[in-house]
């Protein structure tokens, strides 16, 4: 008799690997599943190559088939690599495919033991189908813990938390308001195109450069050169509007003198206008980081778990991984995403609502702050047509239920953006509200 076993779910679990490009989907599986627990020999030797491959290579049909070398023709070739993705029914149920996988194998052990205990009446056979049950039972189930080792973790935490870094952001309100940022934490920025959220990331990143953190800015919309130019203004070099121009030869050193501070900064720039979770996770084991920049979130190149999944889904399952590498790196992430285009278009001299933020409850639901960002309609600036005013509303944040309003000035020459001083956010308050 054939012991149990699922050829259809082992194959749907390497499918489901397959599909994923930021490698959350092997970690997974690797948190359930050893290359012995497949039952056939042609899917154990494809997993160990995930394995050998590891979680921060891609894995796809081309780069396993390459890795196994001549050794893939013995398991059917590319016919057989390719017939993996085939099995996937969803590669969002790829925990649900690795336990069916994990089960059967415990029931093979458990008729392999019951066997022997018959042929060799071993009482300590007993024991090791006990073990073997209470393995096949726990497949699904939560881990749990004593309390008493969950508090005793809780105090070494407190105490490590004297000393623990609080990653502000450079806007004061804010700040007081959050009590800075946690590793593993994702704030979102969202705007209409224009607004200046990119700029806003260039902002609190000079921020956290000045406190030497070291940060990494993954850009999706101009080139490193075109960039560093827009760092250079905001980190107090010649302005936008010279660097545009093209600068005199007295304004040289100007900017020498600035990129030389810079270039000591422990800053790190990726450019990749479709980075995967992968690149993004690449980069960050590479340039170890304290504060991760995402300029922004619609550029990137979403999980595609199946080609019916709407976006909303595929958004989702990118703010779950995203949120998966901020902790695992205990790194901070502030996200720049879009507002909806359809549901803000027309609304421009209104203060945008969470439900106007693209694909909000994918986007709410991992990050542990949201703040909007827009122009109100202001029809004089102080004599500044260079200034803009903006407001950024605090519309989550796990430290306070209050939505926070706070006014921002933008210098077009310079590129700073400053919070108002609390006289000012109540002059220009009335002006718009």
């Amino acid at each position: 008799m054939t012991p149990p076993n699922d050829p259809k779910a082992e194959k749907a679990v390497l499918g489901s690997v397959m599909l994923d490009s930021g490698g959350c989907s092997l970690r997974l599986a690797m948190n359930i599943l050893t290359p012995d627990m497949f039952y056939q020999e042609d899917h154990r030797k494809v997993f160990q190559t995930m394995l050998d491959m590891g979680p921060t290579v891609p894995l796809d049909s081309i780069t396993i088939m390459d890795k196994m070398g001549p050794a893939v023709e013995s398991i059917g070739g590319q016919a057989f690599i390719l017939g993996l993705l085939d099995a996937v029914g969803h590669s969002a149920h790829l925990r649900h495919y690795a336990q069916i996988v994990a089960r059967l194998y415990w029931e093979r052990e458990i008729n392999q033991e019951c066997t022997r205990l018959v042929s060799c009446k071993d009482p300590g056979n007993i024991e090791a189908i006990s073990a073997a049950v209470r393995s096949r039972d726990s497949v699904g189930r939560d881990r749990t813990e004593a309390i008493g080792d969950v508090l005793h973790q809780a105090i070494e935490w407190h105490e490590r938390k004297e000393v623990r870094t609080l990653y502000t952001i450079g806007i004061p309100s804010l700040d007081i308001l959050w009590g800075g940022c946690l590793p593993g934490e994702i704030t979102t920025w969202a705007a209409a195109p224009g607004v200046g959220k990119s700029l806003l990331m260039v902002n609190i990143m000079r921020h956290c450069a000045e406190k030497e953190w070291p940060c990494l800015m993954v850009g999706t919309e101009m080139s490193n050169t075109e960039q560093v130019d827009r760092i250079i203004s905001v980190f107090g070099g010649p302005s936008a509007f010279n660097l545009r121009r093209g600068l005199r030869p007295e304004q040289w050193s100007h900017y020498t003198t600035t990129a030389g501070r810079l270039s000591d900064m422990g800053i790190r720039l990726m450019d990749n206008p479709e980075p995967t979770l992968s690149d993004i996770e690449n980069a960050i084991v590479e340039s170890k980081p304290k504060v991760v920049f995402v300029d922004y979130l619609t550029h990137c190149s979403l999980p595609i778990m199946s080609k019916a999944d709407p976006m909303r889904l595929r958004i989702r399952e990118f703010m779950t991984r995203l949120h998966s590498i901020a902790r695992r790196h205990e790194v901070v992430v502030h996200l720049a995403s879009q507002l909806n285009r359809m549901s803000y278009a027309g609304k421009a001299d209104m203060a945008p609502t969470m439900g106007e933020l693209a694909e909000s409850s994918a986007v709410e639901q991992e990050s542990s702050r949201v703040v909007l960002l827009w122009e109100p309609p202001i029809e004089e600036k102080d004599n500044k047509p260079d200034v803009r005013f903006l407001q950024a509303i605090n519309c989550k944040s796990r430290e306070s239920k209050r939505k926070k309003k706070v006014g921002l000035m933008l210098d077009e020459g310079s590129l700073r953006i400053t919070e108002l001083a609390e006289e000012r956010q109540t002059t220009v308050e009335d002006r718009y509200v």
